[in-house]
């Protein structure tokens, strides 16, 4: 601010130096050559001024304008230029410095009691450690001030859970600048984790299986596997980036069940990546070999059931609740409205309330 108020006297004082030879030239009391040489006089020391500014390492931005713009414009270089220097003061004061407007991006937040209540409720938790149904991010990024978003964004980020996605998405169309910035580099940080796990778990896979500090290649090959999942799960990938990251997933999970054929989650997840990626015929076909391998129908049935819905084969989903309707709703917890559904579908009543 003080280099703009030292610009700003000395494009006043030029300003008067100025006037001082434009109204004896006005009233005929010195001639055009004279007027010529007081204007030149003045600029010169301008130039002097600048160039003491430039070996003391001053900010030499205002003291170039007013040295150009006076030896063009002459009185109105120097107006222009007190202008520009008022203008630089008066937004000084309100601009916060670079270090302040890095931290607001991912604000430190005091660890107090405050917070913790905030924190908990953020995370659905009641703090006896039961949930409860909250929608707080939705409501503080379409209702909460600037600061407020900032927190939401910045809790998000470091409690990261799928369902966090589509929120953050959300938050790159905010109408505040600062907001949508915060949101693009919490999505890229969230990114960067992800792709630094992959990339560590690529490296211990491919270590030389003779390294006695080499981790299971099985349970290496399962995180790697589980890693992609999640992150297809993040709800931050589409198109083409969604795809490949359920295909490296897949192609992943069915690497351990060459090590494991009877792994049941490995078989439940590819069945369900596979009708996620809407590849429904392919994912009818792996859960039926499972079934015919003897894996364990389980929660299995219902993404066949979902599979069989998508594809249009109602006989064979009817028949397939009726055959199984019991033990999905009796031997498997699901939520509520899978429960009317394979009910519907039975075309019998299995009950008022689901187990």
């Amino acid at each position: 601010m003080r280099h703009a108020w030292i610009a700003a006297l000395l494009a006043l004082a030029t300003l008067v130096a100025e006037v001082a030879w434009i109204l004896p030239l006005a009233k005929a009391e010195i001639d055009a050559p004279g007027g010529i040489l007081a204007h030149g006089v003045i600029v010169l020391a301008l130039l002097l001024i600048l160039g003491a500014a430039t070996l003391l390492g001053r900010d030499l931005r205002l003291l170039a304008l007013l040295a150009i713009s006076t030896a063009a414009f002459g009185p109105f270089g120097a107006v222009g230029t007190l202008t520009v220097a008022m203008l630089r003061v008066w937004h000084q004061r309100l601009a916060v410095s670079f270090k302040e407007w890095y931290e607001s991006l991912f604000p430190r937040q005091a660890v107090d009691h405050t917070q913790r209540v905030f924190e908990t409720v953020s995370q659905g938790s009641d703090g006896q450690g039961a949930a409860v149904v909250t929608t707080p991010f939705v409501d503080v990024l379409a209702f909460g001030s600037m600061e407020e978003k900032q927190s939401a964004i910045a809790l998000m980020t470091r409690h990261f859970k799928p369902a966090f996605g589509a929120i953050l998405k959300e938050a790159l169309h905010d109408q505040s600048a600062a907001v949508r910035v915060q949101a693009a580099a919490a999505m890229a940080r969230i990114e960067s984790r992800f792709m630094e796990q992959a990339l560590a778990l690529e490296a211990e896979l491919a270590r030389d299986p003779g390294d006695p500090e080499r981790a299971d290649p099985g349970e290496t090959l399962l995180a790697l596997a589980r890693l992609h999942d999640d992150h297809a799960f993040t709800g931050l990938l589409d198109g083409s980036r969604l795809r490949e990251a359920r295909s490296m997933a897949m192609d992943r999970y069915r690497q351990y069940l060459e090590l494991d054929p009877e792994h049941f989650a490995s078989r439940l997840a590819i069945g369900r990546l596979l009708i996620r990626d809407r590849r429904f015929g392919e994912a009818a076909a792996w859960i039926e070999e499972s079934f015919s391998d003897g894996i364990p129908s389980g929660p299995l049935l219902l993404w066949y059931i979902e599979s069989l819905f998508k594809m249009g084969r109602f006989e064979e989903l009817r028949s397939h609740c009726r055959e199984h309707a019991l033990r999905l709703t009796k031997e498997i917890s699901i939520p509520e409205n899978a429960f009317l559904a394979v009910q519907t579908w039975a075309g019998r009543d299995l009950g008022t309330e689901s187990p």
